[in-house]
C-alpha cells in the first residue's frame, strides 16, 4: 500500500519559519505526499518565500485575504486529495520521517484509526533537546485518549496523522473561534476516530514564538479558549453522558481555564457555573488537583474560590505595576 498524505498549511506572517516548515514536508521519507499551503493575507514576506516553491509538483500554494487560521485551514482540506491529513503550523517543522514512521503503524490497526506522536517544544530559533512523550498505553479509545489529553497535557495539531473519512466526519474548523481553535476540531477528531494510536518514534517540532496568536491574553482571545472549551465539553457528553471518566475530563478542561485565565471575572463565573453544571456528580477526591485549591474548592465552593483567584490575580497585577 502507498496511501497519498496531503500535508495542510495556514500561513500568516510566517516569514522567519516558513521555509524551514516547508523543507520539512519536502524531505520526507515518505514520498506519496502533497502540500497544500494557504497565505492567509500576510503582510511580511511569507507569500515571497511560499512562492519559491511554485514550480515543485508537490505543491499546491493559494492566496486569500486575512480570514483567519480556521478558514485558510479549511479551504486547503477543499483541495486535499490525500488519504491521510497532516497538519502543520507554517512555524513548526516535522522529523524527516515523522510520516512515514505513523504510517507504517497505522496500516496495521486498520480503517478510521488516527494517529498521534512524540513532539518537542522550542523557542524561536533554538532547537528542542528533549522529547514530550505520548501516553504509556500504545493504543486509547477516544474516551481515553480525552481524559489522557485534557489531564495531562497536550498534543500539537501536527502531532496528528489522520485518516481522510474521520476528517470528513469531524466536518471542518469552527470559523468563529479565535484561539484554542485545535482543541475543539482535535476533539471532534477524536470522538469520530475508532482509534488513537501513539508512534513514540514518530517526531513533531512545535515552535513557541514570542508574538503568536497562541499567546494573546485579550478578552476576545479568553473567550474564544472558553468557548472552544465548552465546545468539546459538550461533545464528549454528548458521546459519553454517564461515563464518569468524561465528567472528570471536564472539569480538567474547565479547570485549566479557570487556572489560567483569571483577569476577567465575568469569564470566570461563566466557567464555574458550567463545572457545577455538568460535574458537580464528581468526587473532588480522585482529582488530580493542586492540594490547596482541593481543599478551598471543598470548603468555599467554586464561586467564592473564583472570586478569590481573581482578585488574587489582579493585586499582583496592580502591585507588579507600581513597582515599575
Amino acid at each position: 500500500m502507498n496511501p497519498k498524505v496531503s500535508v495542510i498549511v495556514a500561513a500568516y506572517n510566517a516569514d522567519p519559519y516558513v521555509e524551514d516548515c516547508i523543507y520539512s514536508i519536502l524531505n520526507q521519507t515518505w514520498k506519496n505526499i502533497e502540500l497544500i499551503i494557504v497565505d492567509d493575507g500576510s503582510k511580511d514576506k511569507t507569500l515571497e518565500k511560499i512562492m519559491r516553491f511554485e514550480t515543485n509538483p508537490k505543491v499546491k500554494i493559494i492566496s486569500q485575504s486575512n480570514k483567519g487560521q480556521c478558514a485558510a485551514t479549511n479551504l486547503a482540506m477543499e483541495y486535499a486529495t490525500g488519504d491521510f491529513i497532516q497538519f502543520l503550523d507554517a512555524d513548526d517543522i516535522l522529523h524527516v520521517q515523522k510520516i512515514e514512521r505513523q504510517l507504517n503503524i497505522l496500516l496495521i490497526y486498520g480503517n478510521n484509526v488516527t494517529g498521534v506522536s512524540s513532539w518537542a517544544r522550542f523557542k524561536d530559533q533554538n532547537f528542542p533537546k528533549q522529547l514530550e512523550h505520548g501516553p504509556p498505553q500504545k493504543e486509547l479509545l477516544p474516551l481515553d485518549w480525552i481524559c489522557y489529553l485534557w489531564k495531562e497535557g497536550m498534543m500539537p495539531n501536527s502531532g496528528y496523522l489522520i485518516p481522510r473519512p474521520v476528517c470528513d466526519l469531524a466536518g471542518p474548523y469552527n470559523e468563529g473561534l479565535t484561539t484554542n481553535n485545535d482543541f475543539e476540531y482535535f476533539t471532534k477528531i477524536a470522538l469520530k476516530s475508532a482509534s488513537i494510536v501513539y508512534c513514540d518514534e514518530a517526531i513533531t517540532y512545535y515552535r513557541t514564538v514570542s508574538n503568536s496568536l497562541s499567546h494573546a491574553i485579550n478578552y476576545t482571545s479568553q473567550q474564544s479558549v472558553l468557548i472552544a472549551r465548552k465546545l468539546s465539553c459538550n461533545y464528549l457528553l454528548e458521546r459519553y453522558p454517564n461515563e464518569v471518566k468524561a465528567k472528570e475530563a471536564v472539569f480538567y478542561a474547565i479547570w485549566y481555564f479557570i487556572y489560567t485565565y483569571r483577569a476577567n471575572y465575568s469569564l470566570l463565573l461563566n466557567a464555574s457555573n458550567y463545572l457545577l453544571k455538568n460535574t458537580s456528580s464528581i468526587k473532588m477526591r480522585n482529582l488530580v488537583l493542586d492540594r490547596k485549591f482541593k481543599i478551598m474548592y471543598n470548603l468555599l465552593g467554586i464561586r467564592i474560590l473564583i472570586v478569590l483567584m481573581y482578585f488574587h490575580h489582579n493585586v499582583n497585577v496592580f502591585l507588579k505595576k507600581n513597582q515599575k
